[in-house]
This record gives C-alpha cells, structure tokens and sequence, in this order.
C-alpha cells in the first residue's frame, strides 16, 4: 500500500490537518559498520514499511513522530541516532522516534523522497510537518524538538516512574552530566528496590559516581550494599573499576618520567614499563596503558608471572566489554597470545 498519494501527502491520513511535506537532499555517505543505536525506553522503536502505518501515521495523531532513516553504511548515521535517542528520551513520551534502515525499506525511503541519510521527518496528525537533513548538532535538534512539541501540545508521559528515572540518567550521561545521572539512578534504586531494574540502577549509580570521579562517594554506597547484592555478578566489575579508581587517586608524574628515561637507557627493562603503565593507567591515559602492557607481553610473555597480562584483563572488566578500547586491545592481545 502507498504512504504518500500522488500529490506527496500521506495516503490513507483520514482528514488529518498538519500542514507541509519534506522532500529528499541529494548525495549520499559510505562507510563501513552499523549506525542504529539501542535507545532504551518505550519513546523508540525501529520501524518498518510493514509497521509504518501503526507505528508513524497512526501514532503521530497522540504525539508528534520523528522518522529517522538511516542505513549501516552511513558514518552520519552513527553520530545522529544516538543525539535523536537523548533528546526524544529527555522529553519522556511528548515525542516519540521512529528508526528505519532504508536498505531493509527501499520501497518505503523512495515513497517519501528520501535521497540521501540521514533523513529525518517529522510526522504529526498523520502528515509531514517539518524535515531535516544530515547529522545536525544537538542544540540544533533540541530547538527542532521542542518546536515540533510547543506546536503539537503534547504531553508527557504519566509513565514507569523508575522507567522514567533510568532514561532520565542515561540520557544525563550521555550529556556528561555524571553527577545528574548518579542522583537519577540512585533515586530510580530508591523508588523500589525490588524492581526488575533495581540491579541495574545501583551498578549505573556507582558508574556515575566514579564517571564524576567521586572515590570516596562510590566507595562508601557500594560498602552500604546488602551482601547479596555488593557480591553479586551485576557488581562484579565495579569492584574492579573502584579498585583501580582508588588506586589512581594520586599520580606520581616524576615517576611517570623517571620509568621513561629508564626505559630510554635500556629498552628491556621491564619492570620499569610495568610500572609506567600502572601510572599511565592512573593517569587515564588509558591506550597508553595498554600499549605498553601489550609490549612487555612481546617482549616476554611469562615473564613476572603473566603480570602484565593479567593487569591488562583486569583494565579490560573494569572499562566494560563495550568499551572501544578493551575490544581493540583484547583482539591485540589474542593475538599475540595465539600468534
């Protein structure tokens, strides 16, 4: 079934009244890897030709929709879907966002003119009020969203109030706002810590907390803990990451220079690379850290016990699986150890 009628507007808006339509750029983005980002709330879906109707048209007559079109060769694509995520998050439930990959939906990108990603329309009582192309800066978003919410009047949600604090602290984080983020994560916990995210809540409120670089605040919340829970596999990196944190309270930068030169004067010496790396590491100078650890392992694998490979795991649980540095340097250090 057709989206759009021969003259541009939405075939089957049943009367609706919005006003204007939005036509496709030209050109277009390549690049490797994928662009969809996770959004977590119930303000986000990924969408389809299939579900268009139900999930755009139909929704848009409550809340304004935006459509995003993106596809997983579009570098763009990665840096505007998680902003669209943030700002349709932050506004719980007054906008909603929909996601659709315009390889899977080629039928659907061409009905809507859409010649280029990212793309993004903006729906609102079944019609097309208002577009945009490319990967605009946040503020720009921001000033587009709430336009599109001042002129629909929509509301937010009433919503999950524990739903609606984790959003609210993932959207903090991703704002830098740590210390914002630890204070809603904290609050979602206390809302009812017998809820199916209370884990969940407590593990983000002491990443905030070190994010923030407050040790001591961390420290002391996760000592508070019930046993169950401060043992438990949920915590089981934050151990690690608050171990390290506490560790790095203080940077000794004339030992950072001493273990240089020693290691100018004699390019063997492991112990001084070993200790360069514990300060670098302290220093947050993370990729430092690891490709320095990745050379003494080179250099000698077994030497002082595998130490130096068993600090690298260790910075590995405590920057998290997801993190782009523990996958680039575990694959090094796989291969390394099975070259």
């Amino acid at each position: 079934m057709a989206i759009l009628d021969e003259s541009g507007a939405p075939a089957a808006s049943g009367g609706a009244n919005g006003t204007g339509g939005a036509g496709g750029g030209t050109g277009g983005a390549g690049g490797a890897g994928g662009a969809n980002g996770g959004g977590k709330s119930d303000w986000i879906r990924e969408g389809s030709t299939a579900t268009f109707m139900a999930d755009v048209m139909e929704a848009s007559r409550q809340h304004p929709v935006l459509v995003d079109f993106w596809a997983p060769w579009c570098e763009p694509c990665k840096q505007l879907t998680p902003i669209l995520e943030s700002v349709v998050n932050a506004h719980r439930g007054a906008i909603r966002l929909v996601k659709i990959d315009i390889d899977q939906n080629q039928e659907l990108a061409q009905q809507l003119r859409v010649q280029s990603v990212p793309t993004v329309y903006a729906f609102y009582q079944g019609q097309p009020v208002d577009a945009f192309q490319g990967a605009l800066p946040e503020s720009q978003i921001k000033q587009f969203v709430e336009r599109l919410i001042r002129g629909s009047g929509a509301t937010a949600d009433e919503g999950d109030p524990i739903e609606i604090l984790m959003n609210e602290g993932y959207a903090a984080r991703e704002d830098t706002q740590h210390e914002t983020a630890a204070e809603l994560f904290l609050s979602a916990w206390q809302e009812d810590r017998e809820s199916a995210r209370a884990d969940e809540a407590v593990r983000e409120h002491l990443n905030s907390l070190l994010d923030a670089k407050q040790t001591e605040a961390a420290r002391k919340f996760l000592d508070s803990l019930p046993e169950k829970l401060r043992d438990g596999e949920t915590l089981k990196a934050l151990h690690t990451r608050l171990e390290l944190a506490e560790a790095a309270t203080y940077v000794d930068h004339e030992l950072i220079a001493d273990m240089r030169k020693r290691i100018a004067a004699n390019d063997d010496d492991l112990e001084a690379r070993l200790a360069l790396a514990r300060e670098l590491h302290a220093a947050d100078e993370r990729e430092e850290a690891a490709k320095t650890l990745l050379e003494i392992i080179e250099r000698n694998r077994n030497w002082n016990d595998q130490e130096p490979r068993k600090l690298l795991v260790k910075y590995f649980e405590a920057w998290g699986e997801k993190d782009p540095l523990t996958q680039q340097y575990r694959q090094a250090l796989s291969a390394l150890l099975f070259s």
